[in-house]
């Protein structure tokens, strides 16, 4: 059993604030500061700190797509037991540079669940696409976020069903 199991078997820290100690999210500063208790929200704020910045002052771009990486692919086991998620693509469209804080907010709705089950049910995997955009500290969009994650039932729970 490794740190992280403990931790949540114990439930020193909650769930969603455990991803503030992965170590690149830890590194950066990368802090939770909303969810809800299913989940299926998440807040997050970066701090601007001197090493996030590229030549212009800003967020480095790559900054901005690690963060944006993995929450669909944590959030969606919650709600689909026994299958395995995997970020397909993402794609970052940067509208405006920001040398503020910057927010993401990240939710899987209740139609996103029923669409990933009817391809689950329908094919055994499914494609999905989250959008969701980064904000400034006057909630100005700065960039808007595609993420495609691979939604696939456990290859053991296929083979016994055959």
């Amino acid at each position: 059993m490794n740190i992280v199991e403990i931790i949540k078997k114990i439930k020193i820290i909650p769930e969603p604030k455990l991803l503030q100690l992965y170590p690149p999210f830890l590194f950066i500063g990368l802090k939770v500061v909303d969810y809800t208790d299913d989940l299926r929200q998440i807040q997050l704020k970066l701090p601007m700190r001197w090493y996030l910045k590229n030549m212009h002052g800003t967020f480095f771009g790559g900054v901005l797509a690690m963060i944006c990486d993995p929450f669909p692919a944590v959030m969606i086991p919650k709600f689909f037991k026994d299958v395995d998620v995997w970020t397909k693509r993402i794609e970052v469209e940067f509208l405006k540079p920001s040398r503020t804080s910057i927010h993401l907010k990240v939710e899987l709705s209740n139609v996103d669940c029923r669409i990933i089950q009817e391809k689950l049910d329908a094919c055994g995997s499914a494609v999905h696409d989250f959008y969701y955009a980064f904000t400034d500290e006057r909630s100005r969009e700065i960039a808007r976020v595609r993420n495609s994650v691979y939604v696939r039932r456990r290859r053991s729970l296929l083979k016994s069903s055959s």
